[in-house]
Parts: structure tokens; C-alpha cells; sequence
């Protein structure tokens, strides 16, 4: 278990026969073949008369009722620490007591929090990802050692979790449709991050700018000058770049960066932005909320199928549709 976790077997490698890993551990024939034994039962291995003993390649995950939850997620960011209460509240709604692993906003940080859960024997994990930069190829081992997972909002799993986000092409259409603009429309992201909820915001906006023919730039913030002054200066910036031919409405990735904006953007540009929180409200932004408790449900709902489903889940994606919030 130890090498598949560290990469050393991979799905579908061939492991050594019983005679060769007793060689390799010190150990009898005996003790290899109930290991293997245990291993098979528990869906992690495969052994057959032509191939041998090989790593298995089909997720089977864990069929165990679910009392127990794990999130990993970062406590600096407000719009996480929304989501944990509610996960809170949909675990209590399932008599299943939530974990909670806090991980600064680094992914490796992330990656050391889902080790130490395996190694602590928790078999669900929800996983709100700092970037892509985690590394997905270890939760595709802890599937295969039986661990169900679910990634929420930034980091569109492969198959081995499913995904609970935003429809966030319902969200810029949305929030285009209250801009109304006629004229030039920038985006602001942030730079420095590679998350897939941020490219689906920033490519639904280039669609819809198209579709719209309106004239349209782009704009970053880095990721760490967010919730500093500096900020705001790479904001005005970009408006002073600009001259005279100012955008009628920015639409921001989300309410950290529609913060930024808000307070350096010039008299007549107005400001959108997706996640609906409350300091935004109170700024004068319009913005479009994500429905956290519905979102929170759908997670749990998710291990669960995962549970039930066992070697015949496959992955899915859940993705909700908010409202518009206006000042």
C-alpha cells in the first residue's frame, strides 16, 4: 500500500509473486499469500492465472457506510470557509462527522493533508484545491487503495472523483445580461493561479463578448497582491491604460478581485462578479451567488454514490446555477 501510494506501483503494474515478495520483505510465503488475500478482497490488487498479481485498474473505492468526512481546504479565503459550514451542516444532516484539514493556500500543503488522512484510515475526502498544480495522480492512488472523493469549485477532477462546481457559463451569461453594456467590457482574473473554475469564467466571457460583438480586453491581479493594497494599483493601471476608451462594465472572476476593482474603477464603470457574498453587496457590486447549502448536499449526495456505486462508478460532474444579487 505504501508503494502505491508513493507512486512505486502504478494501476495495472504487475507486483512480485509470492515467492519474490516474501524475498523482498523477509517474510513467508504464507504471511505474502493472506496479504495478497486481503488486498484482493479489499479490491486493490487483481490476481490471475495468466497475468499474476497486478495493481488493480479499476476504481473500486469504498463501500463502507459513511460516518466519517474529511475536507481539505484553506481557511483564508471567505468564500471556503462559506462552504465548510455548509458541508457542516449537510454532514450533520447524514449523521457523518466532518474533519476538517486546513492547508494554506499551497497545493503541496494539500497533498501532505490527503496522506495523512489515508495513512490515518479516512475514506472520504472533499477536496476544495488550491490550484492544478496538486497532484491529481496521488488521488487517483488513494481511489485505488479505497478512498472516495469529491472535488468542490476550483479543480475539475479526471475519473477518479467527481466534481461539485458552478455552472459558471450560466453565471457570465447572467451577469452580462444585467451589464446590458453596448460598449467596451473588460474581465479581470487573477494571474499566477491555474484553476479551471477561473479559465470556464474567462472563456464564457470572450464567448459571450463575441456572440454580443462588443469590444473587450483582459486584465490579471496577481495572486498574491490579492486583499493588499497593491491590488488596487494594478487596477488603476489598467484603467489609466486605457485613456479614454474605458470599459462600461467589468466582470471579475470573483468578489476578492470585483473588491479590488470596485475601489480603483473610475466614476461610470460598473462592476460585476461571481459568489455573492456580502462585502461585495455592500461595495455597489452586482454579483452572482453560488448556492453553497444546495452545492454542500450535492457533495455529500456524491461520496455517497460512490459508496453505493462501488467498481461500477463512474465520474460525474454536479454543477448548479445561482442568482443574480443586485445592491
Amino acid at each position: 500500500m505504501d508503494g502505491i501510494l508513493e507512486g512505486k506501483y502504478r494501476p495495472g503494474d504487475k507486483l512480485p509473486t509470492e515467492r519474490g515478495m516474501a524475498e523482498l520483505t523477509s517474510t513467508s510465503r504464507i504471511t505474502v499469500r493472506r496479504a495478497y488475500g486481503q488486498l484482493e478482497q479489499a479490491g486493490i490488487i487483481e490476481r490471475k492465472t495468466k497475468t499474476g498479481t497486478t495493481v488493480a485498474e479499476t476504481f473500486r473505492g469504498n463501500s463502507d457506510a459513511i460516518d466519517l468526512v474529511a475536507v481539505i481546504t484553506t481557511l483564508d479565503d471567505q468564500f471556503s470557509r462559506v462552504f465548510l459550514e455548509a458541508l457542516h451542516a449537510a454532514c450533520a444532516a447524514n449523521d457523518a462527522l466532518l474533519v476538517l484539514a486546513v492547508a494554506k493556500e499551497r497545493a503541496a500543503e494539500q497533498d501532505a493533508q490527503a496522506l495523512k488522512l489515508a495513512a490515518k484510515g479516512v475514506k472520504n475526502i472533499v477536496v476544495w484545491g488550491f490550484d492544478k498544480s496538486i497532484d491529481t495522480a496521488l488521488f487517483q492512488r488513494l481511489r485505488i487503495l479505497g478512498v472516495n472523493s469529491v472535488f468542490f469549485d476550483r479543480v475539475v477532477p479526471a475519473d477518479f472523483a467527481d466534481f461539485v462546481g458552478l455552472d459558471n457559463r450560466h453565471a457570465i451569461q447572467t451577469l452580462m445580461d444585467a451589464a446590458a453594456a453596448t460598449g467596451p467590457c473588460a474581465f479581470a482574473n487573477i494571474a499566477g493561479l491555474n484553476i479551471d473554475s477561473n479559465a470556464e469564467r474567462e472563456r464564457s466571457f470572450l464567448d459571450e463578448c463575441r456572440r454580443r460583438k462588443l469590444p473587450h480586453s483582459l486584465f490579471q491581479i496577481p495572486w498574491d497582491a490579492l486583499d493588499t493594497p497593491a491590488a488596487e494599483q494594478f487596477c488603476r493601471v489598467f484603467f489609466a491604460s486605457r485613456g479614454k476608451d474605458l470599459p462600461a462594465a467589468v466582470v471579475c472572476v470573483n468578489d476578492r478581485v470585483a473588491l479590488a476593482v470596485k475601489a480603483a474603477c473610475p466614476t461610470g464603470v460598473e462592476v460585476y462578479s461571481v459568489d455573492g457574498t456580502a462585502e461585495a453587496l455592500a461595495a455597489g457590486i452586482v454579483t452572482y451567488s453560488q448556492p453553497i447549502g444546495m452545492m454542500a448536499a450535492a457533495t455529500v449526495r456524491a461520496l455517497e454514490s460512490q459508496r453505493r456505486e462501488g467498481k461500477d462508478w463512474q465520474p460525474r460532474q454536479y454543477r448548479f446555477k445561482g442568482e443574480l444579487l443586485t445592491p
